[in-house]
């Protein structure tokens, strides 16, 4: 059992405004029309124009986004890498190059799956590259995919009645189930190898994948002094850590799947889901470590095919991504400037799960 003292100070912020230490950079990277007009160009070949272009402001990973509206009034959107002189969380570092790949992935694999299309991006061959990332400064990263409208599900929720979100939740565990049969040969981020890209570190096993991605954003909170419990938190996760070893085939899991503040896009009038976003945080390990895993519906489950929730650890296994989930939650506060309202559940979140953690007879 956890005593009290051990975890006091987890509800606490070590700054007032986590704004105070942001790490937004000095010079953002940015583009203008004319610079969306010449990436336009290098992805049709001269046959489309852009003829309006909204800046959108940065993603929750610091990559900025713009909306680019073109001639026959169809929408794609441009993000490009945050800039270098940014610090980030160590596993954002290739977020943007992540996603790509991702999305590459699941296209080829999935392809009913409704996921944006990549129109252009910063690996395209030699004469397009060349002719986008001259409007952009040190030949930034960027990728160019069609638009998902909608608005995210979280943003909506509230006014759609029952039966279309139990749709939702079915269609969900459908795609889900589509996603987590793309296997992989080892364990460990989901990100590089492909075209070029190099690879991220691979892990013969999903315990020693798992405990990587656990210290690292402990040492991200550690290089900002977020006032959390580290030793509790380091040795409950080692407590159950041998449940991980479950785990022997490396699937496809895209964790902010099911994540309806940001990864769910929906037809706000109709409830209709128009496309699934946010694919950076993805691994090669458990599929419940996926969002909708954290308390699954009914639907959901059914939508995927059944509970996986079968051996004796998979509800450990759970509670371990639960942690690791809303630890990263309050850390991000700190690294992009958000607000005290998204620490607060973050942390309410942490100590819910501490408790059931101190609670569980491995």
């Amino acid at each position: 059992m956890i005593m009290t003292q051990q975890i006091e100070g987890i509800y606490d912020t070590y700054y007032d405004d986590p704004r105070v230490i942001s790490m937004s950079a000095a010079s953002e990277s940015s583009v203008d029309l004319d610079g969306a007009q010449r990436i336009v160009k290098a992805a049709y070949h001269g046959q489309r124009k852009a003829r309006k272009l909204e800046d959108l402001g940065a993603d929750s990973k610091s990559c900025p986004q713009y909306l680019i509206t073109l001639d026959d009034k169809s929408q794609l959107l441009l993000r490009l890498a945050p800039p270098s002189d940014m610090r980030v969380l160590q596993h954002e570092r290739d977020a943007l190059s992540g996603d790509m790949e991702v999305l590459e992935l699941v296209r080829e694999n999935a392809p009913s799956v409704p996921i944006p299309q990549i129109i252009l991006d910063s690996r395209s061959t030699a004469a397009s590259r060349d002719d986008a990332n001259s409007t952009l400064p040190d030949n930034t990263p960027f990728v160019l995919t069609t638009h998902v409208p909608g608005m995210p599900l979280d943003a909506v929720k509230q006014d759609l009645p029952d039966e279309v979100l139990a749709v939702l939740d079915y269609q969900l565990g459908q795609h889900a189930r589509q996603i987590s049969r793309i296997h992989h040969s080892h364990f460990g981020f989901a990100s590089g190898g492909r075209n070029g890209a190099a690879p991220a570190k691979a892990y013969t096993t999903w315990r020693a994948a798992f405990l990587s991605m656990f210290e690292a954003v402990m040492r991200d909170a550690e290089d900002l002094f977020v006032s959390v419990p580290y030793e509790v938190l380091r040795w409950q996760v080692g407590r159950l850590a041998h449940t991980l070893d479950e785990v022997k085939v490396p699937q496809l899991v895209c964790c902010g799947l099911g994540d309806a503040r940001r990864g769910v896009m929906v037809d706000p009038a109709t409830g209709r889901l128009t496309g699934l976003v946010d694919f950076e945080r993805a691994v090669w390990g458990d599929p419940l470590m996926m969002a909708s895993f954290r308390e699954p519906t009914l639907e959901f489950l059914n939508g995927y095919g059944g509970n996986p929730l079968g051996p004796s650890g998979a509800s450990a296994r759970v509670l371990l991504y639960t942690l690791y989930y809303y630890l990263g939650a309050v850390v991000e506060v700190y690294y992009h400037s958000l607000n005290h309202e998204l620490e607060r559940t973050a942390r309410k979140g942490l100590v819910r799960c501490l408790k059931s953690i101190s609670e569980y007879k491995s």
